[in-house]
């Protein structure tokens, strides 16, 4: 899922959503046991806990090899609104382009004859011809350009201001919303997802004497106006399986999945905002699934960073011929730093 406006969207979405069981829901004592954003805007280290080598044993198992030209292609049919936010996120995408241009002439000749190329083109292949040109460039290049876009679309008192927010309520309160609201903001950018219940072991563990404000379920579990009936059990409604990302479908990329999308949209929610979340995108099913709750992996130790380069690659013409001819290529664009 490309950031931006969809987490925009799905941050206001959110912001609106918790307002509505709290007015049902009783927390005492308030306690600031989550963990709060120090000066920098990120989370204290306390909350960056790496218990990860469980945690990857599961996500390999989710990272698998593409077959993409077995999948038959999906027919979308966009709506007006659609075509709006995929025209606005283009737009945005292209100025961050632009101006990442402005002391290179050569550069800035190139971003210019791409819009002209682009007149006539339909608003959603526009924006993921913009994703292209922004994964083509360095992977912590792409990471740093498109985590400053999302922090460019809002004031920037907003992220702490909300993260404070969500820090009223306990993790999994926080996470069930934040999957629900995925679900119904973000199908004009991915396509179809559904809410799912999560493995309990690709959750934050509790800390000691904060056990009412992590993944744990505790007391009355309230309803939810949209959410259907929630449980008790640990890890449910934690998660957004997407059942086939519309974006990963047209580009066939690695590099726009893990830097485009996955790693800026992770650091933004998990660091900037407060609210940990891990994406596991599924090369061979071209699906995602979004798991709330789970701080991200350090990027050396992502499964996602070590596919190889996808065959139906919209960036690498050789992919296709050097798979053909038995090797896997990795993606140039993934420079992963060393353990």
């Amino acid at each position: 899922m490309l950031p931006s406006t969809s987490s925009i969207i799905f941050t206001l979405g959110l912001a609106v959503t918790c307002s509505y069981p709290v007015r049902s829901f009783i927390i005492s004592p308030v306690s600031p046991t989550r963990p709060s954003l120090g000066y920098s805007g990120k989370l204290a280290p306390c909350h960056l806990r790496s218990s990860y080598p469980w945690k990857l044993a599961r996500m390999r198992a989710e990272v698998k090899t593409s077959e993409t030209s077995k999948i038959t292609p999906v027919e979308y049919k966009d709506s007006w609104l659609d075509r709006k936010l995929q025209s606005y996120m283009e737009y945005r995408i292209t100025r961050v382009l632009q101006n990442s241009a402005d002391g290179d002439r050569s550069e800035r000749e190139r971003e210019s004859k791409h819009e002209g190329d682009l007149k006539g083109a339909k608003e959603y292949d526009k924006m993921i011809e913009s994703a292209g040109r922004l994964a083509r460039r360095k992977g912590s290049q792409t990471q740093e350009l498109t985590l400053r876009l999302l922090r460019d679309s809002f004031p920037s008192w907003f992220p702490r201001a909300f993260g404070s927010f969500l820090r009223l309520f306990p993790l999994w309160f926080d996470a069930r919303h934040a999957a629900v609201s995925t679900v119904f903001l973000t199908r004009w950018l991915v396509g179809e997802s559904k809410v799912v219940d999560v493995d309990q072991d690709l959750l934050d563990p509790v800390q000691e004497g904060k056990e009412k404000w992590g993944n744990d379920p505790v007391g009355w579990v309230p309803g939810f106006l949209v959410g259907g009936n929630w449980r008790k059990e640990k890890g449910a409604g934690q998660g957004v399986q997407i059942t086939r990302c519309r974006v990963l479908e047209q580009t066939n990329c690695v590099s726009v999945c893990c830097n485009v999308c996955k790693v800026p949209t992770q650091n933004f929610f998990t660091n900037d905002i407060g609210l940990p979340l891990t994406m596991i995108p599924d090369y061979e099913t071209l699906g995602c699934t979004f798991v709330f709750g789970a701080t991200p992996p350090p990027l050396e130790d992502d499964e996602a960073f070590k596919h190889p380069c996808m065959k139906l690659c919209s960036l690498n013409t050789r992919a296709k011929s050097d798979q053909e001819a038995g090797l896997d290529i990795a993606c140039s664009r993934l420079d992963v730093p060393e353990k």
